[in-house]
């Protein structure tokens, strides 16, 4: 007699990247029905062939193998799973990951069907604008008010969404951002001493690290540096006389994101920025609020 099967329907986001380059799928393997739980998911146009891997509830990887089609056979004993399928590009590489999803198999399934939603446009990049202001600390204080909304811009290569390097540890963690930023103080009214202004902007390189929760909520590590670009505008006599300084700097700080739908996201954060002047260097913190787009 046949076993009664029971069916889950599983939302698995899926990302056909051609040209991404990664290590070669796994050798297809499989299971006779009666040996396993067969797995059966809504094909890929372009796909050649599909990357399986499941884990026990504790992260334990149990199943990594690969097929031609879209369905597969394993052998899975009744308990609670993490399951994601990847697509294999024509260049037998595979292109992107789906998300993770929990499954649970009792006694008597027989298959499992899954459902993709198709993004073809998975890059891993992330495009963000917003806000940023500056308090500033120190004796910089003392002569200039703080920068209050000014503009910041990331362009972001996330590692752990594309899924290009996601089986090599930490690494799918991990991330690299180019951040552009405008920054303007006005002096202090108040303070005789101070006949200048500054504005400016900075360029540069950030690494970070990123949770990889469930839930819409993820946190941030971040650190980088680069230079910061600054126009020291005199304010004394009937003309504003420029005075560029070109200058390093870095910053460290903590982010929360917030998954507003599979492509949109709203980025709020922290940092700690040091500007290397040569007389005195300047210290602040940045808040910022970005809202931005996955590609």
């Amino acid at each position: 007699m046949i076993p009664t099967k029971t069916r889950f329907s599983l939302l698995l986001a899926i990302a056909l990247l051609a040209w991404a380059i990664v290590a070669p799928a796994p050798p297809v393997s499989g299971q006779s029905s009666t040996d396993g739980v067969r797995i059966d998911w809504e094909a890929i146009d372009g796909a050649i062939g599909y990357a399986i891997r499941i884990t026990d509830k504790d992260g334990k990887e149990i199943i990594a193998t690969s097929t031609e089609t879209n369905t597969v056979t394993v052998p899975l004993p009744p308990g609670t799973y993490r399951l994601r399928i990847g697509v294999v590009n024509k260049f037998r590489k595979i292109g992107s990951w789906s998300e993770w999803e929990t499954i649970e198999i009792k006694r008597g399934t027989t298959a499992i069907e899954t459902r993709f939603s198709r993004n073809l446009f998975n890059l891993g990049i992330k495009l963000s604008v917003g806000i940023v202001n500056y308090s500033l600390s120190g004796n910089w204080q003392n002569y200039f008010m703080d920068s209050i909304g000014n503009f910041n811009g990331i362009l972001a290569y996330d590692v752990g969404t594309h899924g290009a390097f996601g089986e090599w540890g930490v690494l799918r963690y991990t991330g690299v951002e180019f951040e552009g930023s405008t920054m303007e103080f006005k002096a202090k009214q108040n303070t005789a001493g101070t006949t200048f202004d500054i504005q400016g902007s900075t360029f540069g390189v950030n690494l970070y690290a990123a949770t990889r929760f469930d839930i819409p909520v993820n946190f941030i590590l971040k650190a980088g540096g680069g230079v910061a670009i600054t126009s020291i505008i005199n304010k004394r006599g009937t003309g504003d006389v420029p005075n560029e300084s070109n200058d390093p700097f870095y910053k460290a700080g903590i982010a929360i994101e917030i998954s507003i739908s599979r492509p949109l996201f709203a980025q709020f954060g922290a940092d700690y920025l040091r500007v290397l002047y040569q007389t005195q260097n300047m210290e602040a913190t940045r808040y910022y609020c970005m809202i931005g787009l996955r590609l």
